[in-house]
């Protein structure tokens, strides 16, 4: 009679049978799959996350702390990921980029999550994957920001067995939001020695690999300049003698930016430039916690404008310089128009920190900025 309880109570989540999901959910909750399935040994929370049943999630996050007890091949964009014993139901829903589950998991781990369920959420599972590697692995700039609300450093285990570093692993598979991230986290975590030990250690491995990726055609070559970028500021900020002593191993010289020339790039500001997160004005719950700040955003930004200018400048014909023909009264009247509205965009744009053009614009110029930074949008 309990196994066909059981029975009932799993398939009502795979066939999103609520009435029959809620009459057997208080007696089975933490209960294994034991039919001898694919999906044996799941709790009702992977069953649910699996079948993305957002609202039985809800009702399983008391389960959060069991992970799986067997391999899994999962099936993702038409090809297999073997998930190893150990992952939890949080690497599951990253990995499936179920992204309205993950935001319902972290308010839960904001709200009530205790030192002892963090800990067990921020251990890898037993092929060394965590939550920063599946965040990768999503492939997805919306779910990747979830990973700044988390208060799990990077596993002290993923850096003493270099089997899956998640510096090296967010370099490889270009995602320069997450190594931002664990670059950022260097000089906050507890074990932050570690790290830097692990990093000086790894310059050279590093660097490799960032020339390897330079010459592949398969390299997304915008990415790969904001990870270098991200790298060698890194490097020397912080290891400034190291790094001077290997820059000679990086194929292709690159202009390192002033550490403290960049403002704080705000959440509303970063979902107007492709991060779509709904959570954007949700700010991290330890004060303490390292900064979210995007460089790569800002220079991103600056070219997305000198290629607006360009543009324009072939098309209307941008006054860099007074025009002769043109009496002065009528050329100051005009330059005093542009720079007024100029100085409307900058103070609208604070945030980005763009810094006013001495060059003066025709009226059609200014537009076109205008539409370029989508001002109307940023500033409500």
């Amino acid at each position: 009679m309990c196994f066909i309880s059981k029975q009932k109570y799993f398939d009502s989540i795979i066939n999103n049978q609520p009435l029959t999901f809620f009459k057997c959910h208080n007696k089975n909750i933490g209960q294994r799959e034991r039919r001898a399935i694919p999906t044996q040994n799941f709790t009702g929370l992977f069953y649910a996350v699996y079948n993305n049943r957002i609202e039985f999630v809800k009702y399983l996050l008391p389960e959060l702390e069991h992970k799986l007890i067997s391999p899994f091949d999962l099936s993702v964009n038409n090809s297999i990921m073997k998930l190893a014993p150990n992952t939890t139901a949080l690497h599951l829903a990253i990995i499936l980029n179920r992204l309205e589950i993950v935001k319902i998991i972290i308010q839960y781990l904001e709200s009530q999550a205790t030192k002892r369920l963090e800990s067990i959420l921020a251990e890898p599972n037993d092929d060394l994957h965590s939550n920063i590697h599946y965040f990768v692995l999503s492939n997805s700039p919306e779910m990747q920001l979830l990973l700044f609300r988390l208060k799990f450093y990077p596993h002290k285990k993923e850096f003493e067995n270099m089997k899956q570093n998640p510096i090296l692993f967010a370099i490889k598979h270009q995602c320069p939001v997450v190594l931002e991230y664990i670059l950022t986290l260097a000089k906050a975590c507890p074990y932050k020695e570690l790290m830097k030990e692990t990093l000086t250690q790894r310059i050279q491995t590093v660097y490799q690999m960032l020339n390897e990726m330079l010459t592949d055609p398969q390299t997304n070559q915008e990415q790969l300049t904001l990870i270098r970028n991200l790298v060698v500021n890194f490097f020397y900020n912080k290891f400034p003698d190291i790094a001077q002593c290997c820059h000679k191993y990086l194929d292709e010289p690159i202009v390192r930016e002033p550490s403290n020339d960049h403002p704080e790039i705000q959440y509303d500001v970063m979902k107007s430039f492709g991060f779509r997160a709904s959570f954007a004005k949700c700010p991290l719950k330890d004060e303490n916690s390292v900064k979210v700040v995007s460089k790569s955003c800002t220079s991103q930004i600056c070219s997305n404008i000198k290629y607006c200018q360009n543009e324009q400048h072939s098309s209307e014909n941008i006054i860099e310089e007074p025009m002769q023909d043109v009496t002065v009264q009528e050329s100051n009247i005009e330059t005093q128009n542009n720079n007024q509205r100029l100085d409307t965009i900058e103070s609208q744009s604070e945030s980005l920190s763009i810094q006013k053009r001495t060059i003066h614009l025709s009226n059609s110029a200014v537009n076109a900025i205008e539409q370029c930074l989508d001002v109307k949008g940023l500033v409500k």
